[in-house]
């Protein structure tokens, strides 16, 4: 963009300072938004291989079986969790391909 005059410059400034400051508060909703995310999801990971149920489980199987198992429940509970923040991860990606471009 291109300008004649001192207030035309001033102008184009005060735009792009509005534009940024749009971004930055983007960015922040995304950010809040996948820590809300992570936060579900870490709270389902917690629980895994807790409980009445895991202790039995443990007395009938063993506990490498149990482990096992646990693993392979938070291991399914992560990439439920990479799949729901995949969208705000594609709107970073996507802003900063703008800002660049």
């Amino acid at each position: 963009m291109t300008w004649t005059t001192v207030e035309k410059a001033k102008i184009y400034v005060t735009n792009i300072q509005q534009v940024q400051k749009e971004i930055k508060l983007v960015k922040s909703e995304i950010t809040l938004a996948k820590q809300q995310v992570h936060s579900q999801y870490t709270d389902k990971k917690v629980h895994v291989g807790k409980g009445f149920g895991a202790g039995l489980a443990t007395g009938l199987f063993g506990a490498k079986a149990v482990g096992r198992a646990n693993a392979l429940t938070r291991n399914s509970i992560r990439h439920k969790e990479l799949k729901a923040m995949e969208p705000y991860i594609e709107a970073e990606q996507f802003i900063s391909q703008v800002l660049a471009g």
